[in-house]
């Protein structure tokens, strides 16, 4: 079996719903369709998180097999509301960058990779939210999950997010958790990172794939947020 995790196309960044494709995340969306419907392999399944976001993305893909919650990202609004206030305090970059964070992506970056990558090494109380363990776990359980649900089938299309997408290259890799956030940074939107997963084994068939975007010439449809 070959597992094409999709990241979902661009959100509303600076939106009261964050959690919606902005007009270019459709194209990005439909663009991906056009490109799946030219190859010779057909999806078996197709599968999304459980965010707007990802089913949206999938839309133009036409019936989805179901929901698993397994591949939604990880629960960042719970933890900017609990570590902003400190963050501001402790680090004069963030105050700055917290006057621009709704309205300058680069600014929002900067913040959010930093108070991800201290959730990650575990410097963020472990109540809050979802840890980054169980968080890892979850994304281990949703390959899981699509390897014995669909059992038989040659390509599963699974539309998710960044950092589902980073934790299954942690499992493939075996990298570290400094490694994997910066593999989650670095995914971009309705790109393509495929898994071969066969007797009790994955293995990296590639990563980061956006060649369906390249090939119009559009370089605004690269986009990372």
């Amino acid at each position: 079996m070959i597992i094409h995790l999709v990241r979902h196309g661009q959100a509303s960044f600076g939106a009261e719903n964050y959690d919606l494709l902005s007009p270019l995340g459709e194209r990005q969306a439909r663009l991906f369709a056009e490109h799946a419907g030219r190859l010779s392999t057909a999806f078996d399944a197709i599968v999304t998180g459980n965010m707007v976001r990802h089913r949206q993305t999938a839309e133009p893909m036409g019936a989805r097999t179901g929901v698993y919650p397994e591949f939604d990202e990880f629960d960042a609004g719970a933890v900017w509301n609990h570590e902003m206030a400190r963050m501001i305090r402790e680090d004069p970059a963030v105050a700055a960058d917290m006057q621009a964070v709704l309205t300058d992506r680069l600014a929002f970056a900067r913040v959010f990779e930093k108070m991800m990558r201290r959730w990650a090494k575990g410097e963020i109380d472990p109540k809050v939210g979802e840890n980054w363990r169980a968080f890892l776990d979850r994304v281990r359980r949703g390959i899981e999950r699509v390897v014995a649900e669909h059992a038989g089938a040659r390509h599963v299309a699974v539309f998710t997010s960044a950092g589902p997408v980073a934790a299954a290259m942690r499992l493939v890799l075996d990298i570290s958790d400094e490694k994997t956030m910066e593999i989650a940074f670095a995914v971009r939107n309705a790109s393509v990172t495929r898994l071969r997963a066969g007797s009790g084994n994955l293995a990296l068939l590639g990563f980061n794939d956006t060649a369906h975007l390249e090939i119009t010439g559009d370089k605004t449809l690269l986009t990372l947020r």
